[in-house]
């Protein structure tokens, strides 16, 4: 059932789990104390925003009743506002311009 969901959304959720396994797998191998080893995750995950030149998403829209993070590892997205919509076909403008209101007086703190 999995599988057949991945193939369905091009595999971004099973294929990122299962680099993140090897690679976990490969640094706890190579690491000479587990410290080592979150160093290099951390490494990483700088790589990683590096790499794409992108900053995190600040929102992301969920349209339909799925519940997943859409293929974002939980680090791009712990400052994310996720914000629900209907299915993708039946979204009005309206309803978009509603949401980014919502998003728009939602307080974010940071941690303050």
């Amino acid at each position: 059932m999995i599988k057949a969901a991945e193939r369905a959304t091009a595999g971004t959720v099973l294929e990122k789990v299962e680099q993140f396994k090897t690679v976990m797998k490969d640094a706890l191998q190579d690491a000479r104390c587990p410290k080592d080893a979150v160093q290099f995750v951390q490494n990483s995950k700088n790589f990683e925003h590096q790499a794409n030149g992108m900053p995190d998403p600040e929102i992301i829209f969920r349209f339909g009743n799925s519940n997943a993070l859409l293929g974002y590892p939980p680090w791009h997205v712990n400052h994310s506002e996720i914000l629900d919509l209907g299915y993708h076909r039946d979204v009005l403008p309206s309803e978009f311009v509603e949401v980014l209101e919502i998003y728009s007086k939602i307080e974010k703190r940071y941690g303050k």
